[in-house]
């Protein structure tokens, strides 16, 4: 064993102030969640003697190295043993004990008798046998742990019962917190809207009522002669044209189909997810923060990121065909999650303010690219100046083929919301792509009349 005496000049602290990585003074010699061995000093206020200190004063001094973690490393011979050297309560001198090579004191040989160990149950001061000598004391030690194991793991599974139950309850009031938050804010935003929509049409409520019943009949005739009349909307039809005298039967029914008549994230819904490929999701209608596609996959070879299973076939598939004749077509930014958007969002508002990010940047919940069925092709940026490249014009040629559409055309931001971004691209189907692309519209104005109607 080593001595203090071989290491006292080197190794031995000053002063009762242990080396780093050496346990504290009393602390546990091995311990697992049931079973703890405490190194005890017999006759508590008596230093520890080192009694092989003598015997081993003859032998010719060993090899010794301090390692960083606290540990002496002892090589004689062939041999090779690690030791802590540590201090225990009521101790003046410290000792070494049997260690693992991290530095870890492990059971072992205590270098003098006069410490020995005490074994427990964890936490209590049941105390066992250390070593039993016989079967039936082995097997009496074994069932104390086990019956001990048991009211620990009970014990266990109720306090974290007890904390998950209280951490739905506090989840619950958060969200119903946030849920009444966001009503209220809707609502204000809903009576605000309205509010300013009279005032900037120079009427009041009474007034704009008055008009349409004044011309309801008339007024009604006219929208019925509109190619995308639908029937469920006509009394806002009717009130908007009350507000708007000026604007074209034309410009009203699409006005109100496609929500503008109210103001941008007012009288916002959910968004349907059982119209599948062909969901809305634009400044009126909104995903769930927790809202992740199924079947997302990686669109490794073909640009970055991931997309929905189906709509990342196509997309290969319109990749393979650009390269056929020449175009370069990749994925820039495809699927993003929630709280990428979030971010996204939030430091566009940092660097541009709030009014204007909205014009090229969702609000989180409120992206196509959460749908995980929209792709940012080649670029994401109007200084890239898309619209002027062959890529551009291949896919405007083409893009429906394969079931996109391109999301914000140029002159249509007051639908959209966004301006034009040449670079984004939605996937809805080769059916419906193509009649998009045929009756030149936007998808605002083609999902209301031709999906939700």
């Amino acid at each position: 064993a080593l001595t203090a005496a071989m290491c006292e000049e080197k190794y031995r602290p000053a002063s009762t102030e242990m080396i780093p990585g050496t346990p504290a003074p009393a602390d546990i010699y091995a311990s697992d969640a049931d079973v703890t061995y405490e190194v005890m000093l017999r006759g508590a206020e008596q230093a520890v003697q080192n009694a092989a200190a003598d015997a081993q004063a003859d032998q010719a001094s060993p090899q010794i190295e301090l390692l960083e973690n606290g540990a002496v490393k002892l090589t004689e011979g062939n041999a090779v043993s690690f030791w802590h050297y540590a201090f225990l309560t009521g101790a003046t001198k410290g000792a070494f004990f049997p260690a693992s090579e991290d530095g870890q004191i492990v059971p072992g040989a205590l270098p003098t008798d006069r410490l020995y160990i005490r074994c427990t149950l964890a936490g209590t001061d049941t105390e066992l046998e250390t070593e039993p000598q016989t079967q039936e004391a082995r097997e009496a030690k074994d069932a104390l742990i086990a019956e001990h194991k048991a009211a620990r793991e009970e014990a266990e599974r109720i306090a974290r019962e007890e904390a998950e139950r209280k951490a739905r309850e506090e989840a619950e009031r958060k969200a119903a917190e946030e849920a009444a938050k966001k009503k209220a804010a809707e609502e204000a935003a809903k009576k605000k809207a309205e509010q300013a929509a009279s005032q900037s049409s120079g009427k009041t409520s009474a007034e704009i009522a008055k008009l349409v019943e004044e011309n309801r009949s008339a007024w009604t005739a006219e929208l019925k002669k509109q190619t995308y009349y639908i029937q469920k909307n006509l009394e806002r039809y009717l009130t908007y044209k009350a507000k708007n005298s000026s604007k074209s039967w034309a410009a009203v029914v699409q006005a109100v189909n496609t929500d503008i008549d109210r103001a941008f994230y007012t009288g916002v819904v959910a968004t349907d997810m059982s119209k599948g490929y062909l969901i809305l999701v634009n400044k009126y209608h909104n995903l769930k923060s927790s809202y992740v596609p199924k079947n997302l996959v990686s669109l490794s070879g073909y640009g970055s990121g991931q997309m929905e299973k189906t709509a990342a076939a196509a997309f290969k598939k319109m990749v393979d065909a650009a390269k056929a004749e020449g175009i370069s077509l990749r994925s820039v930014s495809p699927y993003r999650s929630y709280s990428t958007q979030q971010s996204t969002y939030n430091g566009w508002v940092a660097k541009s303010g709030k009014a204007k990010a909205d014009t090229y940047s969702a609000r989180p919940g409120y992206s196509e690219h959460q749908t995980g069925l929209a792709v940012d092709i080649n670029c994401a940026s109007q200084k890239a100046n898309f619209q002027n490249t062959k890529e551009y014009a291949w896919l405007i040629k083409n893009c429906y083929k394969y079931g996109f559409i391109l999301r914000y055309p140029k002159g249509k931001e007051y639908i959209t919301g966004y301006v034009y971004e040449p670079w984004h691209y939605r996937y809805i189907g080769v059916e419906h792509a193509t009649k998009v692309h045929n009756l030149g519209i936007t998808y605002e104005e083609y999902y209301a009349y031709y999906i939700d109607k």
